[in-house]
Formats: structure tokens, C-alpha cells, sequence
């Protein structure tokens, strides 16, 4: 299944819009604007939360943890790489990998590959691509691409 991930601009918070392959709207994403960390709401297309993205502050290395109705799933954490950023997705024994900083990654698991995420470089605000191979995925996979987006737009302010 793919998703179409297109972030809002001129917006004081982060705020996305997540279309299906119809072009019609899954899922819209909130950021809280004035929060200690990164706090993300994702809503349904009735406006109802469906699942949370919370920062950790006061960790080492950059941690986020993801909720799905209300009950935590799982936590994203920035390994420490002095060369290039590299996570994994700790509850699900998934890795994340690829470039970064291109925006161009995949998320795989011991059985093979979950999800791949492309950023489209010529687009008004934040654009992504992503293809998830079983739709079961499909929340958690926003989720983790949301997560990387915020880390790595962190450590660009």
C-alpha cells in the first residue's frame, strides 16, 4: 500500500496530511506548538487520535516513543553513529536504514523489508512516498517516518 505524507507550510506547528494511493485522506498529523520536545497527533479522517508521538527529553541519544490508542507499541532511538544517523525501532526488532539525509530509507525486520520512505525534492513543503508492504504496518509506519522527519529537522534548528 502506498501513502503520500505532505507536510502543511507556513504553519507554527508541524502539521501533515497522509493520502492513500486514491489521493483521498487516511490520516491528519498535529504538532503541538508550544511543547518541551516533539509531540505529534495522529487523527483519522473523523478527527479522532489514533495514535501519539511523544520525544523523550532527557536522553542521551534522540528517543521518541509511539502510542497507538492510547497504549505505547513501541520507541524509536537514534543510534550513536558519527558518520551517519541510524535507528532502530526498539518493541518491534525493526532497523531503519538507508540515506537519511536524502530522506530516502527503509525499515526492515529479520523477515525482510516492512516499509520504503522517498522525500520528492521538488515540492512545496515536506513531501514523502512511502510503500508498506502489509497494511497492518500502516500506522506504525507513519509513525517512524514522522519520528525520523522531527530528528532529523532537530538537528537542523
Amino acid at each position: 500500500m502506498k501513502m503520500y505524507v505532505q507536510q502543511k507550510v507556513f504553519r507554527l506547528a508541524d502539521e501533515f496530511i497522509v493520502y492513500g494511493e486514491d489521493q483521498q485522506p487516511l490520516y491528519y498529523v498535529y504538532g503541538k506548538l508550544f511543547s518541551f520536545g516533539t509531540q505529534l497527533s495522529i487523527c483519522d479522517t473523523n478527527n479522532q487520535e489514533v495514535g501519539s508521538i511523544k520525544q523523550e527529553l532527557f536522553s542521551f541519544l534522540s528517543r521518541y516513543y509511539f502510542y497507538i490508542d492510547n497504549v505505547k507499541k513501541g520507541e524509536i532511538v537514534r543510534r550513536f553513529n558519527v558518520f551517519y544517523p541510524s535507528y532502530r525501532i526498539e518493541g518491534l526488532d525493526w532497523e531503519c536504514e538507508g540515506d537519511f539525509w536524502a530522506h530516502n530509507y527503509s525499515i526492515n525486520s529479520d523477515i525482510g523489508t516492512i516499509a520504503t520512505i522517498e522525500k520528492e525534492w521538488l515540492s512545496w513543503g515536506d513531501f514523502y512516498t512511502i510503500d508498506v508492504n502489509d497494511e497492518k504496518n500502516v500506522l506504525i509506519v507513519l509513525m517512524i517516518c514522522l519520528t525520523i522527519d522531527a530528528c532529523l529537522q532537530a538537528r537542523n534548528d
